[in-house]
């Protein structure tokens, strides 16, 4: 099982991502868990992929 590793989607190296999780705080691991969905939430949009071979 992989998780957490960099992918061409989310890359945990990168200085936006890194910076974005920098400003996730919270007293416990559930209260940083739902700082970082709040925070995800009203920064980002969701992107949707199609197969490489689907004409668009």
């Amino acid at each position: 099982m992989k998780t957490l590793e960099a992918t061409p989607i989310l890359d945990w190296g990168h200085p936006l991502v890194a910076r974005l999780a920098a400003q996730v705080r919270g007293a416990d691991d559930r209260a940083r868990l739902i700082a970082a969905h709040r925070l995800i939430a009203a920064r980002l949009r969701p992107v949707y992929a199609q197969a490489a071979s689907a004409r668009v």
